[in-house]
């Protein structure tokens, strides 16, 4: 995309004519006008109104990454957002007994089931969970492996 479609395509993502545009950029309506048509460029300030207007200076450059400023704030927040829900995930994983022994012998079970020879390793592991989460609702099992369950079994 040109330098001119992306003008336009921003432009149009805003939902602003072409002279509110050119406002709220600092620029005149005939020279906003002369980018779109591809007949000029626009220099240093015309680009700094631009962005000033919530271009991404990026984008309008090159055509890459988010084309509008609010989108790559965004995309911070959710950078920072993703950081800490893996950083709670894992803490949670950490804080999550699992009774390993249990969980091996299940795994085992499964891929020696004939129903699940070359199968996905997702569903495999989808399975091997399920199995698991009823061994532990049916109390066949404890999470931590200590005590009893149901059946003696843990």
């Amino acid at each position: 995309m040109s330098l001119p479609e992306r003008l336009k395509a921003v432009r149009a993502a805003l939902g602003l004519t072409q002279k509110e545009f050119a406002a709220q950029s600092g620029v005149s309506p005939r020279g906003y006008q002369g980018y779109e048509d591809g007949r000029s460029v626009p220099g240093g300030e015309a680009i700094e109104g631009l962005v000033r207007a919530g271009v991404n200076a990026n984008w309008l450059l090159t055509g890459e990454g988010p084309m509008l400023r609010s989108e790559l704030e965004e995309a911070a927040v959710w950078r920072a957002r993703a950081g800490q829900l893996q950083a709670d995930l894992d803490a949670a994983a950490q804080a999550i007994p699992l009774n390993e022994t249990a969980m091996r012998a299940i795994i085992i079970g499964v891929l020696e089931d004939p129903r699940y020879s070359g199968a996905e390793a997702d569903r495999i592991a989808a399975r091997a969970v399920q199995l698991y989460r009823r061994a532990l609702d049916d109390r066949l099992i404890t999470a931590t492996g200590v005590g009893e369950g149901k059946n003696k079994a843990a």
